[in-house]
């Protein structure tokens, strides 16, 4: 079930460049539709995504291909959680860059951030001094 909300958000994105993802973002979406209305999913999308990963992983460690196979819907739930928190703290550091001029807030501190912003001030002012 978690794969094909997934693949709705991939799919969605690839489908906009290639024809081949737009057939994919299509059957997850039917997929997605289907689970959010108390359905089983008819396209199978999340077993053909978890074909073939296992696939991937079975030739090179096949215990750790029979565990992914045995608890995919919890790894893909976890992959999720994961994202979500990392997506939560990106947007955070994002923000308060903006407001504050660090990724920290008005603690201060160390911004990754801080030397991209310099190199567009820097790009900015060559162009209005020329």
């Amino acid at each position: 079930m978690v794969a094909c909300f997934v693949a709705l958000g991939v799919f969605s994105v690839l489908g906009l460049f290639s024809l081949k993802y737009r057939r994919l973002a299509w059957e997850a979406f039917d997929c997605v539709f289907r689970r959010l209305t108390f359905r089983p999913c008819v396209s199978r999308l999340d077993e053909r995504i978890k074909a073939k990963i296992v696939a991937k992983i079975l030739p090179k460690s096949p215990g750790i291909a029979r565990f992914v196979s045995r608890n995919f819907e919890l790894l893909s739930w976890i992959f999720v959680i994961i994202s979500a928190i990392s997506l939560f703290f990106i947007l955070q550091g994002f923000w308060n860059f903006y407001l504050f001029g660090n990724c920290n807030g008005p603690a201060g501190g160390f911004c990754i951030y801080e030397g991209v912003a310099d190199s567009i001030a820097c790009a900015n002012n060559t162009t209005v001094g020329n």
